[in-house]
């Protein structure tokens, strides 16, 4: 959220454990956009992604814990 994304896009996910997760911005063809790797903490994880660099379209931001991916579709304006 906010969906559509300006400036920056949050993302919010939970983990049972601190551990590694990354977060990418994939574009409509499938490449990634950005990229940002960070230690998740034990439970919720709040993250700003910053969106000012990325052009407007649709975009899907996957977050990849422990070799599980959760998908979701992010609009910039």
């Amino acid at each position: 959220y906010p969906n559509p994304a300006t400036d920056e896009a949050n993302v919010v996910f939970s983990v049972d454990n601190a551990q590694k997760a990354s977060i990418e911005i994939v574009n409509a063809i499938g490449q990634t956009v950005s990229t940002t790797n960070i230690n998740a903490e034990s439970g919720r994880n709040l993250i700003m992604l910053n969106t000012s660099g990325v052009e407007a379209g649709v975009y899907m931001v996957r977050v990849t814990v422990d070799g599980v991916q959760r998908v979701k579709r992010l609009m910039v304006k």
